[in-house]
């Protein structure tokens, strides 16, 4: 859980500057960041491995692979590897580790049961979504009919708004 935690801060304190300006990073913050990174990827990595000694990959009743929060974890931990390969730069797998704090909810029994119970309900409030799409859109158009063209040219090219006098508009 700790592992788990301190990703979540490493993830949340990242900075992506560095797609702005086109110039790498680099200074000691950002080397304990990307070790960070290493030894978390490879706690998971001993985990991943130890649960699959003790219950199998893939064949036979009970597996790894077989239940869902593994199979979350296991593209988690594909991913962290990946990283170590030079692979991490590509902004799938990028995206791909910020479901590493996902692996909480495994962790904690209730936390499962909720979000188990909130997957299963998904089907059965489907129609109430749908439902509620519809009165939004239905919404929007009212909406657009109403204000059709009365905001048509107020994009403006100073700062700050400037006072029409003949209309007393800003």
């Amino acid at each position: 859980m700790l592992c788990i935690i301190l990703n979540a801060i490493n993830i949340a304190t990242s900075d992506y500057s560095e797609r702005l300006t086109g110039v790498p990073l680099k200074g000691a913050w950002i080397e304990f960041k990307k070790a960070l990174d290493l030894i978390i990827s490879t706690f998971f990595l001993i985990e991943f491995v130890t649960k699959v000694i003790a219950m199998g990959f893939i064949f036979g009743r009970g597996t790894y692979i077989k239940d869902g929060w593994n199979k979350l974890d296991f593209v988690v931990v594909i991913t962290g590897i990946m990283s170590w390969f030079g692979l991490g730069k590509i902004s799938a797998l990028r995206t791909c580790r910020l479901l590493r704090p996902l692996r909480s909810i495994n962790k904690i029994d209730g936390l499962r049961v909720l979000v188990n119970a909130i997957l299963k309900s998904i089907p059965k409030i489907l129609n109430v979504a749908i439902f509620l799409i519809f009165i939004i859109v239905l919404m929007a158009v009212f909406g657009l009919h109403i204000f059709s063209g009365m905001f048509e040219y107020r994009c403006r090219l100073t700062e700050f708004p400037v006072f029409n006098i003949t209309s007393g508009l800003y």
